[in-house]
């Protein structure tokens, strides 16, 4: 491989760990203060909650962020298993 596929190889691979980490923060930040502050409320109020909540994830910057790093770990892998063999 060159040089140059060895680096941006290396770049991607380090941008979509940087992403992946950043996704893990989100899932811990929400399991951690978002689920906890639900299950304070009443199950009627959590679950009106918990519903908006879900129309409103669909429709931010955090949808297309996870698929994109999801379809880059994939393609990456593809790349380095048809590079390897």
């Amino acid at each position: 491989m060159s040089p140059a596929a060895e680096l941006i190889l290396t770049l991607t691979l380090l941008g979509l760990t940087l992403s992946a980490g950043v996704m893990a923060g989100v899932y811990f930040a929400f399991s951690a203060f978002v689920i906890t502050s639900l299950d304070k409320l009443a199950a009627s109020s959590a679950a009106a909650a918990m519903n908006s909540i879900n129309r409103i994830i669909v429709r931010s910057a955090f949808m297309p962020a996870f698929c994109v790093v999801r379809v880059g770990k994939c393609t990456i892998l593809l790349l380095l298993y048809v590079i390897t063999t």
